[in-house]
């Protein structure tokens, strides 16, 4: 169960509620794919064309993709392709285990599954919880900000200052980052490894993007994000991946396919 506000500047937020002393939270699903070298343009057709017609069919009621992205060169293993799941509460997630017919399985097997063994050699699975100031991303068929350009941060930070963390990022970086087009869709926390946290940002392509990365400075040691001094002194570790949305990824996506014929295709 969400209940969903809006604040000025901050699009919807998703906040947990306590029922009966448990959280409802929304709970995310974030995979890194490792692709076969030379198939990764393959994958990502058979996943819009093959997966995609069968996860709205089949899997709206377990989660709905809201992110899919291709890593671009900052701190990425290549190749590999990236996707964020959005999964309602952790009781929707629990019922995977008594779900899903023989006839489903055989035709997810049949059509996707098995071929996909030529594109993929393997993945790494995260399990995150959003924090509750944290906007909603969409999901499918909802889409934000097309065009846009994504950008991951992963933190590690002090056993004792989780709380104190989490309280800077809100006050100090959030408003920071809006100020430079940095436009928060995801703020959440790792399942298994309580420190370490996850952020997901969109800024739009072309001077948006070249005006945020020329405004940084890299001899200021917290020069990461705007505001972002207080977080940074209670860190163990940051990463910033820089990443590509699909066409079909509801964040940032065009949704409209590269096959597809265009305006000039049609005129002809």
């Amino acid at each position: 169960m969400n209940i969903e506000n809006t604040q000025p500047g901050f699009g919807t937020l998703n906040h947990a509620l306590n029922l009966g002393g448990a959280n409802i939270v929304t709970v995310f699903l974030w995979e890194n794919i490792q692709v076969v070298p030379g198939q990764t343009a393959e994958y990502l057709r058979a996943f819009a064309d093959r997966w995609l017609p069968l996860s709205d069919a089949y899997d709206r009621d377990l989660y709905r993709l809201s992110g899919f992205f291709t890593p671009d060169v900052l701190n990425t293993s290549h190749p590999s392709v990236n996707a964020l799941w959005t999964i309602d509460s952790w009781e929707t997630w629990d019922a995977r285990h008594s779900r899903g017919t023989p006839t489903e399985k055989l035709i997810k097997t049949s059509e996707f599954y098995i071929p996909a063994l030529t594109w993929r050699s393997g993945w790494t699975d995260k399990m995150l919880e959003s924090l509750p100031f944290s906007p909603t991303p969409p999901s499918r068929p909802d889409s934000a900000r097309p065009g846009s350009v994504a950008i991951v941060h992963r933190f590690v930070v002090e056993p004792t200052s989780c709380a104190a963390f989490v309280d800077a990022f809100e006050s100090d970086v959030l408003r920071g980052a809006q100020g430079v087009g940095l436009q928060l869709e995801l703020f959440a926390r790792a399942i298994g490894r309580p420190m370490e946290y996850f952020a997901f940002w969109t800024i739009g392509a072309g001077e948006a993007y070249t005006s945020w990365r020329n405004g940084r400075n890299p001899t200021e040691e917290h020069g990461l994000l705007p505001g972002f001094a207080r977080s940074w002194s209670m860190l163990i570790d940051a990463e910033e991946q820089e990443m590509t949305p699909a066409w079909f990824s509801p964040i940032g996506g065009s949704q409209r396919s590269p096959r597809e014929p265009t305006e000039e295709n049609l005129s002809i």
